[in-house]
């Protein structure tokens, strides 16, 4: 009878395991989409209200940003057509590898009359991170047994980059294109955990290795962007904005990509923006230096820069902010009357006109998507949710 009940339950266990991976994946990392964008309009928040300086608002994007490349290497993962012919291939065998190996464990390490853990044990059991740390020391065990096991230090490479172990993502990384070979793929992982490790910043090693993967493979998205951020911290803004505009050009619209390269794109164009204020209150400020000079006080007064001349450059005013919030929110919305289907475009343009104010315009757009989507209800179902987030029920 306890065979026939392991049986039953291994079978059970195997269904619920492996039927998922025959379905699309997609779906999971939405949320995290929504949330990264939040985080990022709230550090812009903070910045213009001035509850973080300029440095701490860059290092924010950045961390975000990390997040969203996570995203889109997840998204990209479980792409409908080829992942869920693998999903069929590796559930059927899944129906009959796992019964076999759980069955093999069992009889190996498990003790059929070994008493139940109490549920009060189990509350007092380590948390889901502890458990978490504990799962990747029992992988760094094994690999410090088998360090030729290529396929495990890729599995752990990324685990690494989540974990914030950004030199240790950087070996594993390398043991894995040492041991697996290269693939554009493996290079530009190894790339962006260089840039990790060292706080951010493409170094040299990390740019050749980059400008490696876009010989390689020429699309490949994380190679495209990095060069761009490399141009970026070179001082190179408008080549940084020229790559990120082609990548943005050829990037799907439903892929995160766009998420990382729009909000890059709108740094850059900000950038722009308090560089060109600061030149103005530049020529006002050389003006009245040479104004003064025609003064005849002005010949007793040694050579120096002016105080005013020293404050630091004027931020884009208001009305300058509000003009460009709303050239990307009219974009965007040209930009929904071809692709009437894009959920978080939608989401993009309601919130937009409530940032600007323009309550009835969101309520407008509300409209728009909920006609445009009404065959189908999964995507429209979000778009209620978030719409009644904005105070735009009903």
């Amino acid at each position: 009878m306890f065979w026939v009940t392991l049986a039953s339950m291994t079978a059970l266990a195997a269904l619920a395991v492996l039927l998922p991976l025959v379905r699309r994946r997609t779906a999971a990392a939405a949320p995290d989409l929504a949330i990264y964008r939040d985080q990022l309009a709230e550090v812009e928040r903070d910045l213009a209200g001035g509850q973080i300086t300029a440095a701490e608002a860059g290092a924010a994007r950045v961390e975000v940003k990390r997040r969203l490349l996570a995203a889109a290497d997840r998204l990209a993962a479980s792409a409908p057509g080829a992942a869920r012919a693998r999903g069929w291939a590796v559930a059927a065998a899944g129906l009959v590898v796992v019964p076999m190996l759980a069955v093999g464990t069992y009889l190996v390490i498990g003790v059929p009359d070994l008493p139940d853990q109490p549920i009060a044990a189990r509350r007092d059991a380590p948390s889901n991170h502890q458990d978490f740390a504990v799962l990747i020391e029992q992988v760094e065990a094994r690999l410090a047994e088998n360090p030729d096991d290529g396929r495990g230090w890729e599995v752990l490479a990324p685990v690494y980059m989540r974990s914030g172990r950004y030199a240790d993502a950087v070996r594993a990384n390398q043991n894995a294109m040492r041991l697996l070979g290269e693939s554009a793929d493996r290079l530009a992982g190894l790339g962006e955990s260089m840039f990790a490790a060292a706080g951010d910043v493409v170094t040299p090693e990390a740019r050749a290795i980059f400008e490696r993967v876009a010989a390689m493979d020429a699309r490949q998205p994380k190679a495209r962007y990095f060069l761009g951020v490399a141009d970026h911290q070179e001082g190179k803004r408008e080549s940084a904005a020229a790559r990120w505009r082609m990548q943005l050009a050829d990037t799907a619209p439903d892929s995160p990509w766009r998420e990382v390269l729009e909000q890059s794109l709108a740094e850059i164009a900000a950038e722009a923006a308090k560089s060109e204020a600061g030149k103005s209150e530049a020529g006002k400020s050389s003006e009245a230096s040479n104004l003064d000079a025609g003064k005849p006080e002005a010949a007793n007064v040694l050579p120096g820069p002016r105080v005013e001349n020293m404050q630091p450059a004027a931020e884009p005013s208001a009305e300058a902010q509000t003009a460009m919030v709303r050239a990307m929110v009219e974009m965007l919305a040209q930009k929904l009357q071809n692709d009437r289907g894009d959920v978080e475009g939608w989401m993009r343009l309601m919130r937009g006109h409530m940032t600007l104010g323009e309550a009835d315009k969101a309520r407008a757009a509300l409209a728009d998507a909920r006609t445009a989507l009404q065959a189908e209800p999964d995507k429209l179902r979000n778009v209620e949710t978030f719409a009644k987030g904005l105070g735009l029920g009903g």
